[in-house]
């Protein structure tokens, strides 16, 4: 009688580990990052990797100028946990993304608004998509509407941990050009 309850205490445990590997098997993503900048509010990097903590780069915000003790402040790294609810609902709206037929850019000439731009290393594709327009697919809008409610709700911990960061290049300004030093006389 033991041996047979050991038997199926083993059997169950099987399944038990079986199910949890296909369960972590069922996230397609390695890979997310989102940048976002509006003219006049912020501008912020995440970094979303499976098992690991979020991360969160802020490039600039607005709120600094009225509440010098407010987070997340400038040029600051952040890492943030998520929990398994958002971090369903995130892979859900990133899964629902058909990466092959999205352009990689959707641009309007206006010179005020929401940029935002994303890479995802997603079911062996790699592509990066930069969004400065009213007219982008539903997908990558809800996907953006999403994070960024989503952002506001972070418990933010600031880290040193460096970002390479590959979607912040379509939503930061170009640098200023060098200062030109005026010579005596002119």
């Amino acid at each position: 009688m033991k041996n047979r309850t050991n038997r199926i205490l083993f059997l169950f445990l099987l399944i038990s580990l079986s199910c949890i590997r296909k369960k972590e098997e069922k996230n397609p993503i390695k890979y997310f990052e989102y940048s976002y900048n509006d003219t006049f509010g912020s501008s912020f990097t995440l970094v979303y990797q499976p098992k690991d903590s979020l991360y969160l780069r802020q490039h600039w915000s607005a709120s600094e100028v009225f509440d010098s003790l407010k987070i997340p402040k400038g040029k600051t790294n952040y890492s943030a946990k998520i929990n398994a609810s958002d971090e369903q609902s995130l892979i859900k709206l990133i899964s629902e993304l058909k990466l092959r037929k999205l352009k990689d850019e959707y641009f309007e000439d206006y010179s005020d608004g929401i940029t935002y731009a994303v890479f995802i290393d997603k079911d062996s594709i790699k592509k990066s998509i930069s969004v400065h327009s009213h007219n982008a697919p539903k997908e990558l809008d809800s996907l953006a509407r999403w994070i960024y409610k989503f952002k506001q709700k972070l418990k933010l911990t600031k880290t040193e941990k460096e970002l390479k960061l590959k979607s912040a290049k379509y939503v930061l300004p170009p640098p200023p050009p060098p200062l030109i030093e005026k010579k005596n006389g002119m």
